[in-house]
């Protein structure tokens, strides 16, 4: 996903409201200059590309989520 369409996203939120929210970006795993291997702007857009077409990539956390919403619940009643 590039920045701006998650701040379009975003941007149609109230800046007070609640979300949950992961993101991660190229220099987080950018390491070392001096290792051996490099990560290339060309393969971080190729690795964002093939994260945004996996289609079973938030399940986990959806299910985690989801599951805390109906514990949450439960304790408010």
């Amino acid at each position: 996903m590039k920045v701006s369409e998650l701040m379009k996203q975003l941007g149609e939120l109230k800046p007070d409201d609640d979300i949950i929210a992961l993101w991660w970006e190229k220099p987080s795993f950018d390491y070392d200059p001096e290792d051996e291997v490099q990560l290339t702007d060309s393969a971080w857009q190729e690795i964002c590309r093939e994260f945004n077409e996996w289609e079973d990539a938030g399940n986990d956390i959806s299910e985690w989520i989801a599951d805390a919403v109906i514990e949450k619940s439960e304790e408010n009643l």
